[in-house]
């Protein structure tokens, strides 16, 4: 009973203050009465002036609640599209409010698509581009702050803050000319966005007009969670802005907003944003002094009736929070540690994990105790620091030593605190052991990318370079051979013709082994025994080997043959023993092992490139200088040589990585300067026995005649074709020349395809050459049709290799001499196979 009473005084010591309200809101509603009359006169004013606008476009942001925004509907609505609504009333202008993105809506007045900005802040900046109205209204911009954050009372607290603006407001611009250059700015496109992103948590400082803050932190239920710098941070005063120079409109501006009374503003701000404090307060309002009194009794009342409960709550929630607390230091996933006066004052379980010692090995002991030696200044150098200025420095990583164990890798941040009302610093330790390992793997793979990639790029510019000497080689050995012939053994020019197709020949084995560096040599695969090569290349190679070192051989007996090109094994056994040699210049000795070995999955050894299965192994090692590891990342690359000028190509290596990778292989190497090098070579390996070579042919130039065979032959290079033409010629063929795809059709046709071969290059200026012999044959009868013989110096896709084989066409690789020309020439118009058994297919 006795609360009813106080209740009862109270609501009636207060009902003067509300019937108050209701009056002057009584008051403010019916101002309209002298509305048409001044209607009237501000209309007959603007026309003396010669200023009549029946209508104008005004634009707005669609998103600045409560001022203006698109509601529910999409209309325009808000504070500021009432108040133009207002101005349309006094001047008797129609007005038309579009409410759009705001850079959007300042490009529209810019660009002339709309007459006014409806709302704008005036500053230096936007006068070169607006002309501006009087104020008709004022707001407040605040700095607002997450309520866990401490001590900002104006913009110069803001140093080291990221704070959140939308984009072109005029806090932007406020804070860009004032604010610290250690503080972050991040601008939002709308307000939305802006408060939106306090609210959950992405920022924890933003600078907005007050209303429009507190109508979102509301809306996302965040309104308790920040708090407000003491002051405004600016009082913006809202204007009309209209483009430069537009006077005349500007002045109807003014006319209309002079004529929109305080109490009319009022009327609509207490509409938006809520009833304002009283305007005035009357005298006889005695009774509110008695009403707060009996208030502040009734809660005493309240308050010591309830005081046992709130205390009994408190304690209960103070213990609820020390135990979360203790769970959440002790089950962290971070080592947390106080240090003061350079000792451990306190840690959680975590520390011992990482560390790997007891809580007693490290409670109140010194915290460089267990830091790596090697990391012990640096640490000291960070703690000592962080204590001086307060301000953390970067993250840094340090080594801790475990008494028994590996040693661990550690991330640390820190803080200066106060432990016990003494300064003291918290850390908090991450273990990246595990992602510096992981960093460890990437770096290596990434040099292992980068040392194939580089690889790659080289070898195809080699072999770009390679293909354009075989047209060159292929005339300059056919016309040595063919000036040979014609020129007797005695002659003196005979001599100097042989060193001219000596000479060319070595250019051809240089260009080979580029092409085979570049790994799109097409090579002739069978099956070999890498014994027997090693065994045949000893023997030629003993000479060149030198008395002074010793050559130590173990070959596995059972060894397995591997599909490979003869020619190419040879190269690889030749370059690895020269090499090793070299490397000998005073003797010692060179070990020639194989054996055959099986790579299973995963295999450190194996490439990406090459698959899992048997293999055969050919190791050659030796005992000279060695070499650093930085000559061992450029030993493969092409023209790279360690040795004097004149005694090195600087291909033999390039060349045996190519030939390795062309045979689905790899190569390792190891080498210690001063002891020696060890090259492993992989070849797969196969389980099937090589066929015996019964079938030889004795066929010689002299016995390969034409006998009056027909030829059409393609070439465009025309050292080339004057070469083949004359040797075949000259051995009893009729040969009808063609440079081109188009001369080639022609001249088909003028002989009604009369041909027993088609001659012709691969690649051709204005075509290819299997387009040419599929447009040839498409004109013959089956039963007349004539052979087809290609040739190229390209073996990757620019001869398509893949198609060539495919349907078994005969081939001729370039360069080429007059025995392999008429050999060719007379397989392919008997009938047999002339393409040689290749894997075409080039390894990449």
């Amino acid at each position: 009973m006795k609360y009813r009473l106080l209740l009862l005084l109270f609501f009636i010591c207060l009902y003067p203050l509300f019937a108050g309200t209701d009056a002057e809101a009584e008051y403010g509603a019916g101002s309209s009465g002298n509305h048409t009359a001044k209607t009237k006169a501000v209309s007959a004013d603007l026309r003396t002036d010669g200023n009549k606008f029946d209508s104008i476009v005004v634009t707005g942001s669609k998103s600045y609640v409560p001022f203006e925004f698109l509601d529910n509907e999409g209309r325009p609505a808000g504070m500021f599209v009432d108040l133009w609504k207002l101005w349309s009333e006094k001047t008797g202008i129609h007005i038309n409010y579009r409410c759009t993105d705001w850079n959007d809506a300042i490009e529209m007045v810019k660009n002339g698509k709309a007459d006014v900005i409806g709302s704008l802040y005036h500053n230096t900046s936007r006068e070169q581009f607006f002309d501006f109205s009087i104020p008709y209204y004022m707001a407040s911009t605040h700095i607002f702050y997450h309520k866990n954050i401490h001590g900002i009372n104006d913009y110069r607290d803001l140093s080291g803050f990221a704070i959140g603006v939308v984009n072109g407001d005029a806090a932007e611009d406020f804070l860009r000319s004032h604010i610290p250059e250690n503080t972050e700015i991040i601008t939002f496109r709308t307000y939305s966005d802006l408060v939106k992103a306090a609210a959950i948590g992405h920022l924890r400082v933003f600078a907005c007009d007050g209303p429009v803050a507190i109508y979102y932190l509301k809306k996302f239920h965040r309104f308790t969670d920040f708090k407000t710098a003491p002051g405004a941070l600016l009082v913006s005063k809202f204007r009309g802005a209209v483009s430069k120079g537009n006077h005349r409109l500007l002045k109807v501006i003014n006319h209309g907003f002079k004529e929109i009374s305080q109490k009319e503003i009022t009327a609509i701000e207490n509409k938006w944003v809520g009833s304002a404090i009283g305007e005035y307060f009357p005298w006889n309002y005695i009774a509110i002094p008695g009403g707060i009194l009996i208030i502040c009794f009734a809660a005493v009342l309240l308050w010591n009736r309830q005081l046992k409960k709130k205390v009994h709550k408190t304690t209960a929630a103070i213990k609820l929070s020390e135990k979360q607390y203790r769970e959440l230091l002790e089950n962290a996933n971070e080592g947390i540690l106080v240090i003061r006066d350079g000792r451990i004052c306190f840690l959680n379980p975590k520390v011992l994990e990482i560390s790997g010692r007891k809580y007693q090995d490290l409670l109140g002991h010194s915290f460089l105790e267990p830091v790596h030696p090697e990391d012990r200044q640096k640490v000291q150098r960070y703690y000592e620091n962080l204590l001086e200025n307060g301000t953390p420095p970067k993250l840094f990583e340090f080594r801790t030593q475990p008494p028994a164990g590996e040693e661990r890798c550690l991330l640390c941040n820190g803080v200066r605190i106060v432990w016990k009302g003494r300064p003291a610093v918290l850390s908090f330790l991450t273990d990246i052991t595990s992602l510096k390992k992981a960093e460890e793997e990437n770096r290596k793979l990434q040099e292992h990318l980068n040392q194939t990639q580089k690889m790659e790029a080289i070898g195809s510019l080699a072999g770009g370079i390679a293909h354009d000497f075989y047209n060159i080689l292929t005339s300059i050995l056919g016309f040595s051979e063919v000036a040979m012939l014609h020129t007797q053994p005695g002659d003196p020019l005979y001599k100097n013709i042989k060193q001219i197709k000596t000479a060319a020949t070595r250019a051809s084995n240089l260009t080979k082994q580029l092409l085979l560096f570049s790994r799109k040599q097409a090579m002739q695969f069978s099956l070999l025994h890498i014994n027997e090569a090693i065994e045949n290349m000893l023997s030629m190679l003993k000479r060149l080997i030198g008395p002074n070192i010793i050559v130590h051989k173990d070959l596995a007996e059972d060894l397995h043959v591997v599909h490979a090109d003869e020619g190419s094994i040879d190269q690889i056994i030749m370059n690895l023993i020269t090499n090793a040699r070299d490397a000998m210049p005073d003797g010692g000795t060179i070990t020639i092992n194989t054996c055959n070995c099986t790579i299973g999955p995963g295999h450190p050894d194996l490439p990406g490139h090459a698959s899992p299965g048997e293999y055969v192994c050919l190791t050659v090692s030796d005992t000279g200088h060695g070499f650093s590891q930085e000559v061992r990342n450029h030993i493969f690359e092409p023209f790279f040589t360690t040795k004097e000028g004149g005694k090195g190509t600087g291909l033999g290596l390039a060349v045996v990585y190519g030939v390795v990778n062309q045979h689905r292989g790899w190569i390792n190497v190891e080498s210690t300067p001063g002891k020696g090098t060890v090259f492993q070579v992989y070849l797969p390996a196969s389980k099937t026995e090589p066929e015996k070579d019964e079938q030889a042919t004795d066929d010689r130039p002299d016995t390969l005649k034409g006998s009056g065979k027909n030829i059409l032959l393609v070439e465009d290079e025309d050292g080339v074709r004057e070469f083949t033409a004359s040797v075949l010629r000259e051995y009893g063929y009729n040969v009808y020349e063609a440079s081109g795809f188009q001369e080639a059709v022609e001249t088909f046709e003028r002989q009604d395809g009369h041909f027993d071969l088609i001659f012709s290059d691969v690649v051709l200026p204005d075509h290819d050459g299997i387009t040419l012999v599929d447009t040839l044959l498409s004109r013959t009868i089956e039963k007349t049709s004539p052979s087809v013989l290609l040739t190229s110096g390209y073996s990757d896709e620019k001869s398509q290799w893949n198609i060539i084989q495919e349907r078994n066409l005969s081939f001729l690789f370039k360069p080429y001499n007059i025995e392999q020309l008429l050999e060719a020439v007379h397989t392919a118009i008997t009938g047999g196979k002339s393409t040689p058994d290749c894997d075409g297919q080039p390894v990449n």
